[in-house]
C-alpha cells in the first residue's frame, strides 16, 4: 500500500488507479468555521493535514504514549506480533482531498478494552421523522434493546450472555466529513444478531479549530480524555501484541473471534457452496457473500481479484462453515 504524502516509512504514491489516495490541494478545503472566509478554512485543512509530518507535534504525542498520523490502522485480524495478516483494514479521514490527521495509539500497539455496556452512553433524537424532537441519552444496552425504536431493524441486538461487556478503544479525530455513506436498514429489517461476534465501539473524540493549530496543553488535554476511558474498563490489552494485560474479564476468553479463525483458515470449509466466480467447490476458507444479491459467493481469491459488481456491493465475510 503507499501513501500521499510520502508517509514515515517513505511510501510514495502510486500515480493513478482506484485505490490510490487523493492529491492535498491548496484550494479545497473542509469548512472548519461556518462563515469564515475560504482562505482561512484552506489554511486550517492543511495546518491540520500536515500534523501527522509535524516533529514537534508528533513528540509532544510519543511523550503521552500516542502518535499523529493519516492512516491508523484496524485489525480485524493479523498474525501476533506482524504487520501482516489475512485482514488489515486503514481507517482515512479524508476531507476535500485533503487526508486529516488522527491522534491515537501509534500504529501496531492496537491496545483495546473492556466496558460494560451500561457505561456507554448513546446519543437518541435525531433519528425522529418528527420536527422538535428532543435528543436524549440512552445505554448501549438500552440501545440494542430496543433496536426497532431507534432504526428500522426489526429483532433485538442485545445477547446478555456477551454483550454485558463491549470492546473499546479510544481515538481522537481532528476532523471529519459532516455525512458519511451508509447503507439503508431497511433492506436488511428483519437480520438477526449473531451472539458468537462481540460488539466493538471505537470511542471518538473530534476537536474543533478554527487554525490548526496545535499545543503540547491541547494534546495533553485530549490525551487526558483518552485516557480517562480506562477507569471504565474491566480488561485492557491487546489481541495482536505482546503486551500486558490489565484486568480479569478478557471478552474473546471462550467468545468467537475472526482473529483466531484465519489462523487455520484451512479447516475453514464451505462444503456445499460454489464460487460464483470461478465455480471451485467446496470453498475452503473465509466465504464472502453479496448482501444484494445474496445467491453470489466468493472465495478468498475471487474476492480479490475479480470482486463482484464493480466492488460496488457490501459482501459479508463467513468466518463459519456453511453447510
Amino acid at each position: 500500500m503507499s501513501f500521499y504524502p510520502p508517509n514515515q516509512y517513505g511510501a510514495k504514491p502510486p500515480k493513478s488507479g482506484p485505490f490510490g489516495p487523493p492529491l492535498p490541494t491548496a484550494t479545497n478545503s473542509p469548512g472548519f468555521v461556518f462563515g469564515a472566509p475560504p482562505s482561512a478554512n484552506a489554511s486550517a485543512a492543511r495546518s491540520v493535514a500536515t500534523l501527522a509530518f509535524n516533529g514537534q507535534a508528533k513528540a509532544w504525542a510519543k511523550a503521552c504514549g500516542l502518535d499523529i498520523v493519516n492512516v491508523s490502522w484496524e485489525d480485524c485480524a493479523r498474525s501476533k506480533n506482524s504487520c501482516y495478516g489475512p485482514c488489515i483494514s486503514d481507517m482515512t479521514l479524508v476531507s476535500d482531498n485533503s487526508w486529516m490527521s488522527v491522534l491515537r495509539s501509534p500504529n501496531f500497539a492496537d491496545p483495546i478494552m473492556n466496558i460494560p455496556s451500561s457505561h456507554i452512553q448513546v446519543k437518541v433524537g435525531n433519528e425522529s421523522r418528527h420536527d422538535g424532537v428532543a435528543l436524549s441519552t440512552v445505554s448501549l444496552t438500552d440501545y440494542l434493546t430496543n433496536i426497532a425504536k431507534y432504526t428500522e431493524l426489526e429483532h433485538s441486538l442485545f445477547e446478555p450472555s456477551k454483550d454485558n461487556q463491549v470492546v473499546v478503544r479510544p481515538t481522537h479525530f481532528s476532523a471529519s466529513q459532516t455525512h458519511g455513506a451508509f447503507a439503508k436498514l431497511s433492506q436488511h429489517s428483519s437480520m438477526r444478531r449473531d451472539p458468537a461476534y462481540p460488539i466493538r465501539v471505537t470511542w471518538q473524540f473530534y476537536q474543533a479549530t478554527s487554525n490548526g493549530v496545535v499545543t503540547q496543553p491541547i494534546i495533553q488535554a485530549l490525551a487526558n480524555q483518552m485516557t480517562s476511558i480506562q477507569t471504565y474498563a474491566t480488561w485492557t490489552g491487546s489481541l495482536v501484541t505482546t503486551t500486558k494485560e490489565v484486568g480479569t474479564h478478557n471478552l474473546h476468553t471462550g467468545v468467537f473471534c475472526d482473529t483466531y479463525v484465519t489462523q487455520n483458515r484451512s479447516e475453514l470449509s464451505h462444503s456445499t457452496v460454489v464460487c460464483s466466480g470461478c465455480h471451485v467447490s467446496p470453498i475452503v476458507g473465509i466465504l464472502y457473500r453479496c448482501t444484494t444479491c445474496p445467491l453470489v459467493n466468493l472465495c478468498e481469491r475471487c474476492e480479490l481479484t475479480t470482486g463482484h459488481a464493480n466492488f460496488d456491493h457490501p459482501l459479508l465475510k463467513l468466518f463459519r462453515s456453511t453447510k
